[in-house]
This record gives C-alpha cells, structure tokens and sequence, in this order.
C-alpha cells in the first residue's frame, strides 16, 4: 500500500538531499517493522529479508530504467527526456573506452543542486552498473536483474 507512494514522482523528488529525505525513510523503516511485527530486528535487516529497496534505491532503479529506455526504446521517450543524455561514443570523435562500453557521458555539476539534476546523476549511476546488466535489452529483465544487484548492495553495506 505505500509503495505507489514512494515511487510516485520519485525520479524528480528522489535525488533531494539526505536530510530532506530523512523523514521519508523513518517512514518507510517504521512501516516495514509494522508490516513485519518485528520490533527488535534492524531496519536493515528486514530491507534484506523482505527484498524491498530503500527510498534511495527506488530512486537508482526508476533514474536507471529511464537509461534504459534511452538505449533499448529511445521512441517512447519524450524529446526532452532523450535528449538530457548522451551516449560517450557519440561525443568522442575517436575511439575510447567507454565507447565500448555502453556509457553514458558524465557532465560536471559543482553545487548540490545541479549535482542532484537528472542530466548530471544519471550517467554516473548508469556506468557503474556491471556491462552484463547493461547489455540486457529485455526492460522487464533488466528491471528484475538490476533490483537483485541494488539488493546485493543494500546487503553488502549493511
């Protein structure tokens, strides 16, 4: 029931600084331990048993679906959206690295607010996934690949 909540406009308010978020995930953990009835387990814990995300890693999985759209089915997305990102082997009139590798262009961002835009924390996100789960061009195998690392994460923090 509160998931709607959490992903709903996410991709735009998601990538606000960790103190504006903080409220947020209180939520989000208190709801998981009502959920669960378990009063005494770590929040962490029961984000790893449940294999529900973080309102940060809601956030990761809707910025790197957007990517993905951009590479597999660039016709569904809007003009505007489409054009935010730039393919690395597009820039570079010479042969690189990254050409090859599926990345995306990393624009520079000195404050925090422009840090946080789309255009500037979506390619960094997008290139530190592993090049197998970025070759996948099935979305819904995508999706279930990449929410299966981002859990790995969570866990391996924690």
């Amino acid at each position: 029931m509160i998931l709607p909540y959490l992903t709903y406009g996410n991709i735009v308010w998601g990538n606000a600084c960790k103190s504006t978020l903080l409220n947020i995930n209180r939520l989000q953990k208190r709801a998981l331990r009502v959920c669960c009835d378990e009063k005494k387990v770590k929040s962490e814990a029961l984000f790893g048993q449940l294999k529900k995300l973080t309102v940060k890693n809601i956030n990761y999985m809707q910025i790197v679906q957007l990517v993905h759209r951009f590479y597999y089915n660039i016709n569904i997305l809007p003009r505007d959206i489409a054009s935010l990102f730039e393919k690395s082997s597009d820039v570079h009139g010479h042969s690189t690295r990254a050409a090859d590798s599926m990345s995306l262009f990393c624009y520079f961002g000195r404050l925090n607010l422009r840090k946080n835009a789309l255009k500037i924390c979506a390619p960094p996100l997008w290139n530190i996934i592993p090049l197998s789960l970025r070759q996948i061009s099935s979305s819904i195998l995508f999706k279930k690949k990449y929410k299966h690392y981002l859990l790995n994460l969570q866990t391996d923090h924690n």
